[in-house]
């Protein structure tokens, strides 16, 4: 969820891929500025996973550090079906 909006932002990501197990995963990490609140740091790990040839799975975890308040963590699961 977003409480205020980004002045600034910039990253870094890389992906990979496996053909072996029919998977992409990427790592990113961002800083984000924002206007009226502390900077914000984020982790972001996640991986699509080919299940059949028209369905693939999402899973992801993103850490977000915010200098001087709790860490936050969110995790996600999704699933791709093509018709």
């Amino acid at each position: 969820y977003v409480l205020g909006l980004p002045r600034a932002s910039g990253g870094i990501k890389a992906t990979w891929r496996s053909e072996e197990s029919r998977a992409e995963s990427f790592i990113s990490y961002r800083y984000i500025d924002m206007h009226d609140d502390d900077s914000r740091h984020s982790l972001l790990i996640s991986t699509n996973m080919m299940v059949s040839a028209r369905a693939t799975i999402r899973l992801s975890y993103n850490h977000i550090f915010i200098p001087n308040q709790t860490d936050s963590d969110i995790y996600g699961i999704g699933l791709s079906v093509r018709l």
